[in-house]
């Protein structure tokens, strides 16, 4: 349209006005939030919401935070939180991060993430002015955001992760780190940097928190499900061999359940060339805990017949069913 701007104004005025009429009457709609005199049924499954409003309108900061807490321990989210006056008075109060933190955690699969990442972003730079306990509970919402970003990745995404990137938050776990015994919560922090540079494809930063995390989880780790669970984790990164020798130790202890010895058996087998005969020990231990499910193991997983010991295996074992 090359045209001056007054034939463009009459243009407009003369083909769009009544769409733009149509649009402004549109845009001048609004929701009215209503109290009337009286009082609302403890019954009602607003009670809690409501009162959490009430007290933002009238700055009771006792009953938000009351509210809150009733809000926490109700089971469905039958609310919104999505509206501008809330959120001005919800999440810039130092004295509500405590709770708000700990409710958006419960139910970080439900709020609109945008404004939970704006919560964290603007407290974690004011962070020195809260409580100890407000500062964990903040701490932990973000490493349950972050994990939220990082399996919900798409373009937006990379903006959301830069606001929320590790090293924004490594000062308040300061505290943490002069603990003798290390908070979960740091763990889970460290499991969130590792998925985070793992993310951004800066694998040069992830060696430290794995490190980290392999350490503390060993020194801590005391049943056989725990030993499975540290070897989960190794296995998703890769570090089979690490996993391998933590359910090896167990082993040569007669302490494998079913779970362990078929996890220590799948990792053994893949490198069976090197580890034969420990190979078949396995293999042997994973039959006695459930035969049918071993048989349904290769079976599925055929081109492990091409072993010689599992070939043995298969045909005296599996023929039998």
């Amino acid at each position: 349209m090359n045209l001056s701007k007054t034939a463009k104004r009459a243009f407009a005025n003369k083909t769009l006005k009544n769409s733009w009429e149509a649009q402004f009457a549109q845009q001048r709609k609004s929701k009215l939030i209503a109290f009337q005199h009286g009082y609302w049924n403890r019954n009602n499954k607003q009670h809690g919401f409501y009162n959490l409003l009430n007290g933002l309108i009238t700055d009771n900061v006792h009953l938000v935070n009351k509210s809150l807490i009733y809000l926490y321990n109700q089971e469905e989210v039958n609310y919104d939180l999505d509206k501008d006056f809330i959120l001005d008075k919800l999440l810039k109060n130092k004295d509500l991060v405590q709770n708000v933190s700990a409710l958006f955690t419960k139910n970080i699969d439900v709020y609109n993430l945008d404004y939970v990442v704006y919560f964290i972003n603007y407290w974690l730079t004011r962070a020195e002015s809260l409580t100890a306990e407000a500062q964990k509970n903040l701490l932990n919402l973000y490493t349950h955001t972050t994990f939220r970003v990082l399996q919900n990745w798409n373009e937006d995404s990379k903006d959301v992760a830069r606001i929320l990137h590790p090293d924004n938050v490594e000062p308040l776990f300061k505290v943490y780190k002069a603990k003798s015994t290390i908070d979960a919560l740091h763990l889970n922090y460290h499991m969130a940097k590792i998925e985070y540079f793992n993310k951004l494809n800066q694998k040069d930063r992830i060696q430290e928190s794995f490190d980290f995390v392999t350490t503390n989880f060993k020194n801590s780790t005391k049943t056989i499900d725990d030993k499975i669970a540290l070897a989960s984790f190794f296995n998703v990164w890769n570090s089979y061999d690490t996993a391998k020798q933590l359910l090896l130790e167990e082993f040569s202890k007669d302490n494998l359940n079913e779970e362990a010895a078929f996890m220590l058996a799948k990792i053994l087998i893949a490198d069976a060339n090197k580890n034969d005969e420990v190979s078949a020990k396995l293999q042997k231990k994973a039959i006695e805990f459930n035969k049918e499910r071993w048989c349904n193991w290769i079976t599925k997983d055929f081109q492990n017949l091409q072993l010689k010991h599992v070939k043995g295996m298969y045909c005296s074992t599996c023929s039998q069913q």
